[in-house]
Protein backbone atom coordinates (compact mmCIF):
# COMPACT_ATOMS: atom_id res chain seq x y z
CA UNK A 1 0.00 0.00 0.00
CA UNK A 2 1.27 3.43 -0.64
CA UNK A 3 0.55 6.68 1.19
CA UNK A 4 0.59 9.65 -1.06
CA UNK A 5 1.72 13.03 1.04
CA UNK A 6 -1.57 14.19 1.09
CA UNK A 7 -2.29 11.15 3.05
CA UNK A 8 -4.41 9.16 0.50
CA UNK A 9 -3.75 5.39 0.42
CA UNK A 10 -3.53 3.84 -3.08
CA UNK A 11 -2.73 0.17 -3.62
CA UNK A 12 -2.90 -2.47 -6.42
CA UNK A 13 -6.31 -4.46 -6.10
CA UNK A 14 -6.74 -7.72 -7.93
CA UNK A 15 -10.90 -8.00 -9.38
CA UNK A 16 -10.87 -11.23 -11.28
CA UNK A 17 -8.31 -11.62 -13.83
CA UNK A 18 -8.12 -7.95 -13.52
CA UNK A 19 -4.75 -6.25 -12.16
CA UNK A 20 -5.84 -2.67 -11.11
CA UNK A 21 -5.57 0.19 -8.55
CA UNK A 22 -7.99 0.89 -5.42
CA UNK A 23 -8.19 4.60 -3.45
CA UNK A 24 -7.69 3.17 0.30
CA UNK A 25 -10.31 5.04 1.66
CA UNK A 26 -12.70 4.37 -0.79
CA UNK A 27 -13.17 8.15 -2.45
CA UNK A 28 -15.12 9.74 -5.12
CA UNK A 29 -12.58 10.78 -7.70
CA UNK A 30 -11.41 13.74 -6.88
CA UNK A 31 -8.42 16.32 -7.86
CA UNK A 32 -7.20 14.93 -4.58
CA UNK A 33 -6.91 11.34 -5.65
CA UNK A 34 -6.14 12.56 -9.09
CA UNK A 35 -2.75 13.87 -7.41
CA UNK A 36 -2.45 10.60 -5.30
CA UNK A 37 -2.76 8.33 -8.26
CA UNK A 38 0.15 10.21 -9.73
CA UNK A 39 2.06 10.02 -7.53
CA UNK A 40 1.73 6.26 -7.29
CA UNK A 41 2.68 5.72 -10.74
CA UNK A 42 5.42 7.73 -10.11
CA UNK A 43 6.38 5.55 -7.31
CA UNK A 44 5.81 2.21 -9.23
CA UNK A 45 8.09 3.67 -12.18
CA UNK A 46 11.08 5.16 -9.70
CA UNK A 47 11.00 1.62 -7.99
CA UNK A 48 11.19 0.04 -11.51
CA UNK A 49 14.22 2.05 -12.18
CA UNK A 50 16.02 1.67 -9.15
CA UNK A 51 15.54 5.49 -7.98
CA UNK A 52 14.14 7.40 -4.65
CA UNK A 53 12.23 10.62 -4.78
CA UNK A 54 13.20 12.85 -1.65
CA UNK A 55 9.54 12.78 0.36
CA UNK A 56 10.14 16.67 1.25
CA UNK A 57 11.10 17.99 -2.47
CA UNK A 58 9.97 15.46 -5.21
CA UNK A 59 12.23 17.22 -7.85
CA UNK A 60 15.22 15.83 -5.94
CA UNK A 61 16.05 12.13 -6.96
CA UNK A 62 18.72 9.89 -5.55
CA UNK A 63 20.11 7.24 -7.79
CA UNK A 64 22.38 4.47 -5.28
CA UNK A 65 25.65 4.10 -6.95
CA UNK A 66 27.43 1.66 -4.67
CA UNK A 67 28.30 2.75 -1.19
CA UNK A 68 27.23 6.30 -2.39
CA UNK A 69 24.32 8.00 -4.10
CA UNK A 70 23.49 10.61 -6.86
CA UNK A 71 21.57 13.48 -6.66
CA UNK A 72 19.68 14.79 -9.99
CA UNK A 73 17.42 17.53 -9.25
CA UNK A 74 14.61 17.30 -12.37
CA UNK A 75 13.51 20.77 -12.13
CA UNK A 76 16.06 22.86 -12.92
CA UNK A 77 17.71 19.65 -14.10
CA UNK A 78 21.31 19.31 -12.39
CA UNK A 79 23.36 16.09 -11.29
CA UNK A 80 25.95 16.28 -8.36
CA UNK A 81 28.91 14.69 -8.31
CA UNK A 82 28.35 10.70 -5.80
CA UNK A 83 27.33 11.57 -2.02
CA UNK A 84 28.93 9.33 0.67
CA UNK A 85 27.09 7.71 3.80
CA UNK A 86 28.03 10.20 6.37
CA UNK A 87 29.07 13.19 4.37
CA UNK A 88 27.47 16.73 6.02
CA UNK A 89 25.72 19.47 4.60
CA UNK A 90 22.78 21.71 5.10
CA UNK A 91 22.47 21.94 1.12
CA UNK A 92 19.21 20.66 -0.49
CA UNK A 93 21.19 17.73 -2.25
CA UNK A 94 22.78 16.35 1.00
CA UNK A 95 19.65 16.56 2.72
CA UNK A 96 17.68 14.37 0.14
CA UNK A 97 21.12 11.81 0.83
CA UNK A 98 20.77 12.05 4.24
CA UNK A 99 17.07 11.07 3.81
CA UNK A 100 17.85 8.54 1.43
CA UNK A 101 20.80 6.90 3.63
CA UNK A 102 18.35 7.21 6.87
CA UNK A 103 15.75 5.69 4.58
CA UNK A 104 17.72 2.59 3.83
CA UNK A 105 20.50 2.00 6.91
CA UNK A 106 22.90 -0.71 6.09
CA UNK A 107 22.21 -3.75 7.22
CA UNK A 108 24.64 -5.89 9.55
CA UNK A 109 24.69 -9.65 9.67
CA UNK A 110 23.42 -10.04 12.89
CA UNK A 111 20.25 -8.25 11.88
CA UNK A 112 19.23 -11.79 10.14
CA UNK A 113 20.32 -14.41 13.13
CA UNK A 114 17.85 -17.30 13.67
CA UNK A 115 16.56 -18.34 16.45
CA UNK A 116 18.98 -20.74 17.83
CA UNK A 117 22.23 -19.71 16.63
CA UNK A 118 24.74 -18.29 19.24
CA UNK A 119 26.62 -15.21 18.87
CA UNK A 120 29.41 -13.51 20.33
CA UNK A 121 28.64 -9.80 20.51
CA UNK A 122 30.38 -6.62 20.85
CA UNK A 123 28.26 -4.38 23.00
CA UNK A 124 29.72 -1.47 25.17
CA UNK A 125 33.15 -2.73 24.37
CA UNK A 126 33.07 -6.18 25.70
CA UNK A 127 31.95 -9.43 23.89
CA UNK A 128 28.53 -11.12 25.21
CA UNK A 129 28.24 -14.68 24.12
CA UNK A 130 24.31 -15.00 23.36
CA UNK A 131 21.81 -17.38 21.72
CA UNK A 132 19.18 -15.75 19.77
CA UNK A 133 15.86 -16.49 21.37
CA UNK A 134 13.27 -18.47 19.92
CA UNK A 135 10.46 -16.20 19.87
CA UNK A 136 11.52 -13.28 19.17
CA UNK A 137 13.97 -11.49 17.20
CA UNK A 138 16.26 -10.45 20.43
CA UNK A 139 19.77 -11.76 21.79
CA UNK A 140 19.63 -13.54 25.03
CA UNK A 141 23.27 -13.35 26.99
CA UNK A 142 23.95 -16.81 27.85
CA UNK A 143 27.05 -15.92 31.05
CA UNK A 144 26.24 -12.65 32.06
CA UNK A 145 22.55 -12.47 34.21
CA UNK A 146 23.02 -8.90 34.39
CA UNK A 147 22.43 -8.25 30.83
CA UNK A 148 19.26 -8.16 29.73
CA UNK A 149 18.25 -8.97 26.22
CA UNK A 150 19.21 -6.99 23.39
CA UNK A 151 17.69 -5.85 20.09
CA UNK A 152 18.61 -7.32 17.39
CA UNK A 153 18.83 -3.55 15.69
CA UNK A 154 20.46 -2.10 18.94
CA UNK A 155 22.91 0.53 18.38
CA UNK A 156 24.70 -0.72 20.98
CA UNK A 157 26.36 -3.79 19.19
CA UNK A 158 29.34 -2.61 17.08
CA UNK A 159 30.07 -6.10 15.57
CA UNK A 160 29.18 -9.86 16.03
CA UNK A 161 30.20 -13.03 14.82
CA UNK A 162 28.07 -16.36 14.47
CA UNK A 163 29.84 -19.46 16.37
CA UNK A 164 27.06 -21.40 16.15
CA UNK A 165 26.42 -23.08 13.51
CA UNK A 166 30.09 -21.84 13.06
CA UNK A 167 30.34 -18.81 10.20
CA UNK A 168 28.93 -15.44 10.31
CA UNK A 169 31.44 -12.76 10.65
CA UNK A 170 30.57 -9.02 10.99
Amino acid sequence: MFTASNGITVERWRVGADLTVRLGNGLIPTSESADALREFFQHERDTELGRWRFPENPDYVVYPEGEAVRIVRERPFHVWYPVHRGTTSDSEQFRAARAYFDAHPVRKPWHDAKPGEIWVLSVDGRDVPCRVTPTGPDFEPLEDPDWATIARGSDRITSARRIWPEGGES
